[in-house]
């Protein structure tokens, strides 16, 4: 019956065992919470999986931290080789590359990945790590090179990058602002002597395993991430800082530099180059506008803020596409595109609401009443719009829709799943095709429901798809002499 509250009073005494230095305790206490775990996930696996993971994060953190000065576990794999040694500037006397590339190592290869984090770690400099991948080698001479389990090595190094004011400029743009005669001393806010980024570097043998996806070319890099997210994850649940989080390959930046060294022979390093992650990552500002170039359209949307039916859902899927693109962020991008889509489902059926003449009363009793998404997707737009919306065929836009975005989002909020780049990815795609779909039936219905085309579409929409024919221009020629925007209820807009 306490079962569960004591595994998790031990999942939380065995980290602050850690940081009081009390290792040996800490790894008896860590082991007897994944015992329990193990008991409990055994039972119920939706409801314990996740802690079962966070307790054998923090058991592996545990076991680093009882160990030898540089912190390598004591029951890791280790290489059958030493650490490479990188080549320092002054052993190095020819330009990056040079005489230096892939071409130039023989025999097994193991892979090293070398960037930035964007926050620091508040590790020592130069501790290694090596941790264990679970599969099997998919060659049988790779055992004999590399051992019989693989690893993935994580090296920290921190460079000393003392930080600047916080905001250089903001005197002179005061002073610029106010017409001060001089800028007001605020130029040390935020400057820090003690500052330092913090680096590291990835390495893993160059073979397959049997637990690595085959189409995937870039498998060793993708090894290393996912080892060092456990590691990332394990660390947050030792010293909670909030800062320290899982990454994706947008964290990293626009590049991540690649190198090599052979396994058998002269363990000289190599630096391959840098390999491109995303180069929109480079920092770009937008071109200067002339604010009265559009002053007209900035001013009608800002009237519109609080009235526009879709611009909630316009909102969140600038969220979505600010996580896809910047901070890589899956889950992020996952529940931003189903919040988008439900109030998109919502608002179009007040739209055909509004077309159908209704006050808004009646259109706010409409929906509040409304069960929930799924009679709204397979029940009510249906008989209004036509079409075919079965969230069992997969093949259409309504299927794909539910089970790539919808009960992918219910996994991520009710039993934390970690979102994968791939089924964000399927998720956004499933998005712009359900979206699409709901214009298409639009379209097929415009002269019943015209004004909740006109608004969800919007004049580029329709000049990019054709569909701004002469019934079109003669309904907006009509609406024009409303008083009120021709979108609103009947009762609120006048007509």
């Amino acid at each position: 019956m306490y079962l569960p509250d004591l595994a998790h009073s031990l999942a939380n005494l065995g980290p602050t065992l850690v940081k009081l230095h009390h290792h040996p305790e800490a790894l008896t206490i860590g082991s007897e919470a994944v015992t329990l775990y193990q008991k409990l996930a055994k039972a119920n696996p939706d409801r314990y999986r996740a802690e079962l993971s966070r307790s054998l994060d923090a058991l592996s953190l545990a076991k680093a931290w009882s160990g030898r000065a540089d912190a390598v576990p004591p029951d890791a794999p280790l290489p059958r080789w030493p650490i490479v040694k990188i080549i320092g500037p002054g052993d190095q006397q020819r330009e990056p590359g040079e005489g230096q590339g892939a071409d130039g190592l023989q025999g097994p290869l193991v892979m090293t990945f070398t960037a930035r984090l964007p926050f620091p770690l508040g590790l020592a400099d130069g501790g290694s790590y090596v941790f264990g991948v679970p599969g099997q080698w998919m060659t049988p001479d790779a055992s004999d090179t590399f051992g019989d389990t693989a690893f993935v090595v994580i090296r920290l190094c921190n460079v000393t990058a003392p930080r600047g004011p916080w905001l250089p400029h903001a005197g002179e743009v005061l002073a610029k602002l106010y017409q001060l005669d001089s800028a007001p001393e605020v130029s040390e806010l935020g400057q820090d002597d003690e500052a330092y980024e913090q680096w590291i570097t990835l390495e893993t043998p160059d073979a397959r395993l049997d637990s690595d996806d085959s189409r995937d070319d870039g498998f060793t890099f993708h090894r290393c991430l996912e080892v060092l997210n456990r590691f990332l994850r394990a660390h947050y649940t030792i010293f909670r800082d909030t800062r320290v989080r899982p990454i994706t390959t947008r964290d990293v930046g626009p590049v991540v530099f690649r190198g090599a060294y052979d396994a058998q022979t002269g363990r000289e390093w190599h630096f391959i180059g840098p390999m491109v992650m995303h180069p929109d990552a480079y920092p770009r500002d937008p071109d200067h506008r002339d604010p009265h170039d559009s002053l007209d359209d900035l001013l009608a949307s800002y009237k519109q803020l609080d009235l526009h039916p879709f611009l909630t859902s316009s909102e969140w899927l600038r969220r979505a596409e600010y996580a896809r693109r910047y901070t890589g962020d899956n889950s992020a991008i996952i529940i931003s595109l189903q919040i988008s889509m439900e109030s998109m489902l919502y608002r179009t059926f007040g739209m055909l609401l509004v077309d159908q003449g209704h006050t808004y009363a009646e259109i706010s009793s409409r929906l509040g009443s409304t069960p929930g998404v799924k009679p709204l997707l397979v029940t009510i737009l249906p008989e209004l719009l036509g079409g075919r919306w079965d969230t069992k065929a997969l093949d259409t836009p309504v299927g794909k829709y539910w089970h790539r975005l919808y009960r992918l989002r219910n996994q991520i909020v009710h039993r934390g799943h970690q979102a994968t780049w791939a089924e964000a990815e399927a998720a956004y795609e499933s998005y712009v095709d359900m979206r699409e779909f709901i214009n298409q039936r639009l379209w097929s219905n415009h002269r019943k429901y015209p004004r909740t085309l006109l608004i969800k579409i919007g004049d580029g929409g329709l000049e990019r798809r054709g569909w701004n024919t002469r019934w079109i221009k003669e309904f907006r020629r009509n609406i024009a002499s409303e008083s009120g925007f021709f979108y609103l209820p009947k009762d609120l807009a006048g007509r």
